[in-house]
């Protein structure tokens, strides 16, 4: 485990797996603040035409990174929904309590 603070750097799938160990979402911190009332962002990662000089391989890491965020995102606001769900249930407990 201490390994990881030798490196210099580190792949998003070990990222992932940290996040999931210690039940912490490290990828929050690369993603733009979000509200409710905000549209969905472009890709963090932009596509690379067919032109660019970058390698195949480059280009399928980059689409992997980017299915990982987004990935991270989903599960994030899947949590929040079920968050909203309890308070919303909790709510109409006081309300029929009354």
């Amino acid at each position: 485990m201490y390994g990881v603070f030798r490196r210099q750097s580190i792949d998003t799938v070990l990222l992932q797996k940290l996040s999931t160990a210690l039940d912490v979402n490290f990828f929050e911190h690369y993603q733009p603040n979000t509200s409710e009332n905000s549209k969905l962002s472009e890709p963090l990662i932009p596509y690379k035409s067919k032109k660019s000089k970058t390698s195949s391989a480059n280009t399928g890491s980059d689409i992997q990174m980017q299915l990982q965020v987004l990935q991270n995102e989903m599960a994030a606001l899947k949590k929040e929904l079920v968050l909203k769900d309890k308070i919303i249930a909790l709510l109409e407990q006081k309300i029929s309590k009354a």
